[in-house]
């Protein structure tokens, strides 16, 4: 009884954690955090450097372990070993959406566990994401890459879980967006929102997002237009602060000026990003730096936007974005 007490209490706290970065307060939430993975027996790394430095452990565990996965049923596998896993996801999967490094680790760790493990879907979506993380250094680890989310997709079909499936989706978007090809990017991210349940509401943001800057890249003003303005105005409404930060900044701001209507987009950002926190820098205020350089841009304010590049680039070299 004690473990089921405790297990359901992190779980619980897991849930706290969540809500309190998707409403945008992270010191409250990382606090939170830490004392969640303090019970595990886990720490927040302390530094950037730290940070990276375990990424690079991990996926040479992950290398050294090799392909040849050793599969086991949920059902066979003790509670306390697949909640491990589950914190150490969740975990990843939150802090990537406002600190990406810290989030990867998390998230290496996490497939590293769950290939220990061997239950099909937590390998699955682990897989999918850690191939998403291996492109952003750029195309040359696309091989690889494919290779871990060919594997995650046929996993997530052996698991034969929906939600699974559609995590897999997701990160074939993000994958494809981050290869160059907006329209797969489009098309598995629109796919990915109608799998997810109203309920997992980070997730459909994820997708929304990735739908909208496709939709920037593939030049569809029109359609941006309609979506965006409807998906911020929504969250308004529910008072979804993550949901409004992450498309009403930049996205929303590409919708305005298409319809050239440049200071309704600066009164779009300024009020997402008002209502932010304003402690470090991630990538929320990479969004709303870049929007504002689009309007500058956009308005003829060449000198200005270069300064406020400038002063971007500062503030990212002391993150932990990338």
């Amino acid at each position: 009884a004690d473990a089921f007490e405790d297990s359901e209490s992190i779980a619980m706290q897991q849930q706290a954690f969540t809500q309190y970065l998707l409403s945008g307060q992270l010191h409250e939430g990382v606090s939170v955090l830490k004392d969640v993975l303090g019970r595990l027996g886990l720490k927040m790394p302390r530094t950037f450097a730290g940070s990276v430095f375990r990424i690079l452990i991990t996926r040479f565990q992950i290398w050294i372990r090799g392909t040849n996965l050793r599969l086991i049923p949920a059902g066979k596998i003790p509670p306390d070993n697949l909640l491990r896993v589950d914190v150490l996801w969740c975990v990843g999967i939150c802090l990537r959406r406002t600190d990406l490094i810290r989030g990867v680790d998390f998230a290496a760790r996490s497939c590293l566990e769950a290939i220990r493990l061997g239950e099909p879907g937590r390998i699955a979506r682990n897989l999918a994401l850690e191939g998403v993380h291996r492109l952003v250094p750029g195309e040359r680890s696309s091989r690889r890459a494919a290779e871990l989310i060919g594997m995650a997709k046929t996993l997530s079909e052996e698991a034969d879980s929906p939600l699974v499936c559609t995590q897999v989706t997701m990160c074939e978007g993000i994958a494809s967006a981050l290869l160059g090809q907006w329209e797969k990017c489009f098309v598995y991210s629109e796919r990915a929102e109608i799998g997810f349940r109203s309920d997992e509401v980070g997730e459909v943001t994820t997708s929304r997002f990735w739908q909208m800057l496709s939709l920037v890249w593939l030049g569809r003003f029109a359609e941006l237009q309609k979506r965006c303005i409807g998906f911020v105005e929504n969250a308004r409404e529910r008072g979804d602060l993550y949901e409004l930060v992450n498309l009403g900044s930049l996205t929303l701001a590409i919708a305005r000026l298409a319809q050239d209507r440049p200071k309704e987009a600066w009164d779009d950002v300024n009020s997402a990003m008002n209502r932010w926190t304003q402690e470090g820098f991630h990538i929320q205020h990479h969004l709303d730096w870049d929007a504002k350089v689009s309007i500058l841009l956009y308005e003829g304010n060449h000198r200005e936007a270069g300064v406020m590049l400038n002063k971007c680039w500062s503030h990212h070299t002391r993150s932990s974005l990338w």
